[in-house]
């Protein structure tokens, strides 16, 4: 649908011819032109030569549109309502705006940054609904009904960028923890950013998640797993190890938390024997789960493998059920009691036994020349013995090394936690899948939210633009949330539920609004929010 629009830039009002569309995968799409601007001190409309010629070429006459030098005032009259005529969207921040308040970041961020508080909320929206840096920030502004943030450019997301501190945001965190006032446990982990800039500091080689060949920044993360919303997060180093973070992470934690208690729920690679004593010794609850590499554990697994198949041991999952026994051990030196948990999920066990001989005999008929798909020799030399009589060239035959099969498969469907505060298996195999959610969270930061490349120079705008996107995330992990509690993805993904909040439309005509009729589906969706329906 073509229109024209007006946006305001300091002094002037610019005029743009607006056509909206949609793209290949249905997403409200705007492509635009600048034709004219208002003049600031008389009102008067001044249309660019081009856009005249363009109108005078069509045929259609340019008597009642006057000349860029003429600036005739009647264009205040009949053309000027067609033609300042605009149709934007006010859905998204009607919805947006309404999950702020529901949960507390509106207020939020009104107390921690009383100046930028709207422009951080803008920027925040834009990560989740545009799939645009936020360069063309002020291109989608265009096309919404939206907070007084003026001019949205990319020099000025720039400068708003280096506007505010760690002070200001540290004092979010504390204001925003509060907020979060269910006593509900901490999961942590860690991601990495990569970036091509020279100027971040903390942009340095390192282990990279994604297998990128760049310099990176960490980020540590706490989330809750009641509220499933992002509580804090810290920048590192990107040559940092996740166990050379945490116990800097935990003295970071602690000081926006204070004393409020919280259990630190943790992966493989966050483990070590260094780290574990240490958790010990500041006190800090902990679940942690433990790699196969030491004696210890596998000797655990050991133990278990022939009595833990008892109906005593059932544990309940979202997919089932697995086995699972809590036993207590002394710790190393530090004398002091942990609980470990070990379980064994005896479908995932036939599963991959069943992956890996298909995959054992794919490599045998390769070797046979029956399978011509390349498969790696390191593979093949594990799971294969070859035999070649001495001096033939042709024949030869080809074994599966069942030793190294059994080897392989020791450990299907086996992993163990161990915490020194959890003593209920059960418990301790739902705090520990409430995790999921901070991957999940990764991955909607750095994929949904444009974080996957930093595009930023300078260590104050890299902290500055991750904090952006820490808000966008905990607006996207509320809306994710409602979804999976209400069983709304059985009718909506993410982005079918904004295309639908993207429907509510409000034209202007002259001095008139008018927003477009709620529709069923819209209704449904705010209700399942618990939000207000719009008005207008």
């Amino acid at each position: 649908m073509a229109s024209i629009t007006k946006q305001r830039v300091g002094i002037y009002t610019y005029l743009y011819d607006s056509v909206s569309y949609r793209d290949d995968k249905g997403r409200p799409r705007n492509k635009k032109r600048r034709i004219g601007k208002i003049d600031p001190h008389t009102g008067e409309t001044i249309y660019d030569a081009d856009y005249l010629a363009e109108i005078d070429s069509s045929g259609d006459s340019t008597a009642d549109i006057g000349s860029v030098t003429e600036k005739p005032a009647k264009i205040a009259k009949g053309v000027s309502a067609q033609i300042l005529s605009s149709v934007k969207s006010y859905g998204a921040l009607w919805f947006l705006r309404g999950i702020a308040q529901q949960v507390g970041l509106w207020e939020t961020l009104q107390q921690a940054f009383p100046r930028y508080w709207q422009e951080i909320f803008t920027l925040a929206c834009h990560l989740i609904l545009s799939d645009k840096p936020v360069m063309y920030c002020e291109d989608w502004l265009a096309d919404q009904v939206w907070l007084d943030v003026g001019c949205m450019s990319s020099q000025r997301i720039s400068d708003l960028l280096i506007r505010f501190d760690e002070v200001e945001r540290n004092e979010f965190f504390r204001i925003w923890c509060k907020f979060i006032e269910e006593r509900e446990y901490i999961a942590l982990d860690m991601t990495s950013i990569s970036s091509y800039s020279q100027q971040i500091q903390e942009c340095e080689w390192g282990y990279n998640r994604d297998g990128e060949s760049l310099p990176q920044v960490n980020l540590c993360m706490l989330y809750g797993s009641t509220s499933r919303l992002p509580v804090f997060q810290i920048n590192y180093a990107g040559s940092l190890k996740d166990v050379s973070c945490l116990q800097s992470a935990i003295s970071g934690f602690k000081a926006v938390l204070g004393d409020r208690p919280i259990l630190t729920v943790m992966d493989k690679g966050f483990f070590s024997e260094k780290n574990v004593a240490m958790l010990l010794g500041k006190k800090v609850p902990f679940l942690i789960s433990v790699p196969f590499t030491g004696t210890f554990i596998r000797q655990q697994v050991s133990e278990l493998r022939n009595t833990i198949d008892q109906a005593s041991n059932m544990i309940r999952t979202r997919d089932g059920s697995i086995l699972g026994v809590r036993r207590e051990c002394i710790w190393g030196s530090t004398g002091q009691s942990l609980n470990i948990h070990v379980f064994h999920n005896q479908q995932a066990a036939l599963k991959e036994k069943r992956d890996l001989y298909e995959y054992v005999s794919d490599l045998r008929e390769f070797v046979l020349g029956n399978h011509h798909k390349r498969m790696p020799q390191k593979d093949i030399d594990r799971y294969l013995i070859i035999h070649k009589p001495e001096g033939e060239r042709i024949f030869f035959t080809v074994e599966i090394n069942e030793v190294n099969v059994a080897k392989a498969l020791e450990n299907a469907g086996w992993f163990v936690l161990i915490s020194d505060y959890i003593e209920n298996t059960q418990f301790a195999y739902d705090a520990y899948r409430l995790k999921d959610g901070v991957e999940k969270s990764f991955w909607k930061y750095k994929n949904s939210l444009g974080l996957d490349r930093l595009r930023v120079h300078g260590d104050h705008r890299m902290l500055n633009k991750t904090f952006v996107a820490f808000v966008a995330l905990i607006l996207s992990s509320h809306i994710h949330k409602t979804l999976s509690d209400k069983g709304l993805y059985k009718l909506y993904t993410f982005d079918k539920l904004i295309l639908a909040i993207f429907a509510l439309k409000s034209a202007t005509v002259g001095d008139q609004s008018y927003i477009s009729p709620v529709t069923k589906k819209v209704r449904d969706i705010f209700d399942a929010f618990g939000l207000d329906l719009p008005v207008g």
